[in-house]
């Protein structure tokens, strides 16, 4: 259980490693964040295979809302 763990913090260490775009960071905890309750709640509806398809749209779901750029705001 705990190689899991260890096994994906690295795996998310990784993908931040060499970003220095804080997009690029946003997106990944987005994704890691939108993921996990996705899965969750996929776990709770449909059992395993809802976890797995409920984490792969819930990460996707939160890369991309980490990522939407407000187009009233104007960067200088």
């Amino acid at each position: 259980m705990k190689k899991r763990y260890f096994l994906l913090a690295l795996t998310l260490f990784s993908f931040n490693a060499g970003a220095t775009d804080s997009s690029t960071i946003d997106a990944a905890i987005g994704g890691a964040i939108g993921g996990g309750l996705g899965s969750a709640v996929g776990n709770e509806v449909a059992g395993r295979e809802g976890a797995i398809i409920g984490g792969a749209l819930g990460a996707g779901l939160g890369a991309a809302v980490a990522t939407a750029e407000d187009e009233g705001h104007q960067n200088y």
